[in-house]
């Protein structure tokens, strides 16, 4: 059902560490297809970025994606929380975004 608003490809890139120095780099890990939107200031509120562009973003449950990724779409995203909704028919992952 939610799945329909799926319209949007982003590519995913996670931080990957490799050797002692601790010297990482953005590797792509992915992809998704998903929903996204400006989020609402009650929710900027409580998740403490009222002072940035947040987003609001739903993708599948399965989606391989973590806290500190980046998303890459029209614009560039890094993801700063993670919800599963997973009750009922439209279960789906809820990330909170930051406009870069």
């Amino acid at each position: 059902m939610i799945d329909r608003f799926y319209t949007t490809f982003f590519q995913i890139s996670r931080l990957i560490y490799s050797g002692d120095k601790g010297a990482g780099t953005m590797s792509q890990v992915g992809s998704m297809k998903a929903h996204i939107q400006q989020a609402d200031n009650e929710t900027k509120e409580q998740t403490a970025s009222m002072f940035t562009l947040s987003h609001i973003v739903w993708c599948p449950l399965d989606t391989d994606i973590e806290i500190g990724d980046q998303i890459v779409a029209t614009g560039t995203y890094f993801v700063r929380g993670k919800r599963e909704n997973n009750i009922g028919a439209n279960q789906h992952l809820e990330l909170y975004v930051e406009q870069v």
